[in-house]
């Protein structure tokens, strides 16, 4: 009888470690799917619907117990999985696979026993990156372990080998679990000051006493941060002092004490066997200072050594950052020094490379240099329409100077795109009303009605009442839209009284078929009533004011000092023209 081989084991498992995700974890799971072999979640005591959903979508949850130790259950849950490669991703990140074939090669290929990826923290809801850096995400599983209870690290299992790693850009993260919003709400500093202080307690000495201090700079308890930076700077261990002296100095920039910071990085370097790591922090500290031709040296000797380094700057202590991350914030520093063509020159190099979330530093600089049509060449919408949809979307989630041109120069280049027209609501508050109007009938000629920028304006939580509320009535004009009339009644109903009379001029000019619903909206309470009806009479609408000073007395109990002004408004507007 012939002999049959075991299955081969799955290349790829997916490992997380959770507790009460459920608001977040269906986007993190489904950014899973067609990615990996099985997910494998290690639950350490829901009370929430967590562990129904990832049940819900094929995961292997693992019931386990939490003990305020990271790297514990990190290794747990790796031991779970059956991959022979396995990548760590937590509730609150999204997997961005950028080629699923070409990753599925690479680790069949790699000797690496881990993969370096990018990560991309998230400052606000719509995922604008705050800060990148790179981490060892994807893990040959039997090669490594985890250690340390809080800010994790990994290690070979072997104590007498090297960890190897390579880069790949086939993956990227993104993380919004830092937005100070979701750090509130979960609360995840006082969770990891536990975390540091327990293992302060069992020994972590030095070591224990920087994690407590990244802990507290995360929270912006920065002076609380700097004293145990302090503590450390000097200690024996040479990982535990340049972590201690490259976080001290970035809190002394955050603390505007840049030149003392200065101090702090040439210690560093003193203590480093690799100069590029600390020329990327000297460049930061520079760039607080405003010493551009000093930043400008810092950064281009990093990426000089990245160069002999596969790309990536080297760091004495683990992973440090990508070249095209470097050239990207050496472009934008460049920018805000006023050096727009050196800037945009190494944005754009840093964009060849493969650096995204640098677009909307890239098109204010164009914009500023008025060579916008570059950026439209650069897109191509016709050849490559998967890049442009990316880019497009990352400035829609960061909009800034130039974006309402650069919707006009890509319309002229490449008449009738639908990803023109899909782009122009995700910006509608950077449009100004006649664009809005354009762009509404644009979406509305494509079938796309329910993405009307001028209804994204209505309902805008940016703009101010005054656009809001002409982007509303005109709605109401043009296309006869109810969201228009929402919009109207909800702003009118809070304008402040002194705005009446200029907009119901505007209103009256614009969109006359919002005017009554307006006044209608605007008149909640006596004293709005008082207020509307004297606009309306300083614009010659005597009757009108009549009627709508009836009305708002009508509302409900009228102070006197209200029903005062009143009287007086009223014998105003019953007197004669020429004696009014």
């Amino acid at each position: 009888m012939a002999r049959t081989s075991p299955p081969p084991a799955p290349l790829l498992s997916a490992a997380l470690i959770v507790r009460d995700e459920e608001a977040v974890i269906e986007r993190c799971l489904a950014s899973l799917q067609e990615v990996v072999d099985e997910v494998v979640v290690l639950d350490t005591g829901s009370t929430d619907r967590t562990v129904a959903l990832a049940r819900a979508t094929g995961a292997r949850v693992v019931e386990g117990t939490w003990h305020d130790d990271f790297g514990r259950s990190r290794n747990e849950v790796l031991d779970h999985c059956v991959g022979r490669w396995a990548v760590i991703v937590d509730a609150d990140e999204v997997l961005f696979v950028h080629d699923v074939a070409g990753l599925r090669r690479t680790l069949r290929r790699s000797r690496a026993d881990a993969l370096q990826v990018t990560v991309d923290s998230y400052r606000d809801d719509v995922g604008t990156v705050g800060m990148s850096h790179q981490s060892l995400r994807v893990l040959r599983r039997r090669r490594v372990r985890y250690e340390g209870r809080l800010h994790e690290e990994v290690r070979p299992v072997r104590p007498d080998a090297s960890l190897q790693v390579e880069r790949t850009s086939l993956i990227t993260i993104g993380h919004w679990g830092y937005i100070q919003r979701i750090v509130e709400e979960r609360g995840k500093t006082e969770r990891n000051i536990r975390i540091c202080e327990a293992a302060i307690a069992e020994g972590a000495g030095l070591r224990g006493v920087v994690d407590l201090g990244r802990t507290l700079a995360a929270a912006g308890r920065l002076e609380e941060a700097l004293v145990r930076f302090e503590e450390a700077r000097a200690a024996d261990d040479g990982f535990t002092r340049r972590t201690a002296l490259a976080h001290g100095a970035a809190t002394l920039v955050r603390l505007e004490r840049a030149t003392e910071a200065l101090t702090w990085v040439d210690q560093l370097g003193a203590a480093s066997r690799f100069e590029g790591a600390v020329d990327v922090l000297r460049a930061e500290v520079l760039v607080a200072l405003g010493r551009t031709d000093a930043f400008v040296a810092a950064y281009e000797r990093a990426l000089a050594a990245a160069e002999g380094n596969g790309g990536v700057v080297p760091h004495d202590d683990g992973v440090g950052p990508a070249a095209e991350r470097v050239r990207a914030d050496l472009g934008s520093a460049l920018l805000a020094a006023g050096r727009t063509e050196e800037g945009v020159a190494h944005l754009l190099e840093a964009a060849g490379e493969g650096a995204m979330r640098i677009w909307p530093q890239l098109v204010a600089g164009y914009h500023q240099l008025g060579q916008l049509e570059r950026v439209a060449a650069l897109l191509d919408p016709e050849g490559d329409v998967d890049r442009c949809r990316l880019v497009l979307a990352e400035l829609a989630a960061d909009p800034g100077p130039g974006v309402s041109a650069l919707l006009e120069v890509l319309d002229d280049a490449y008449p009738g795109s639908a990803l023109t027209v899909a782009f122009a609501p995700l910006v509608a508050d950077h449009l100004h009303l006649e664009q809005a109007v354009k762009w509404s009938a644009r979406a509305r000629a494509a079938g796309l009605s329910a993405h009307c920028p001028l209804a994204s304006r209505a309902t805008s939580e940016t703009l101010g009442a005054t656009d809001r509320l002409l982007s509303a009535a005109v709605l109401v004009e043009l296309f006869d839209d109810d969201r228009g009339r929402h919009g109207v009644e909800a702003v009118a109903a809070v304008l402040d009284p002194p705005l009446f009379g200029d907009l119901l001029g505007l209103v009256g000019q614009l969109a006359p078929a919002a005017l009554e619903l307006l006044v209608l909206s605007a008149v909640t309470t006596p004293a709005r009533g008082v207020a509307m009806a004297r606009a309306l009479g300083a614009h010659g609408e005597r009757d009108a004011a009549r009627e709508v000073l009836a009305h708002g007395l009508s509302l409900g109990h009228v102070d006197p000092a209200v029903r005062q002004d009143a009287d007086d408004l009223l014998a105003e507007l019953s007197a004669r023209p020429e004696q009014a």
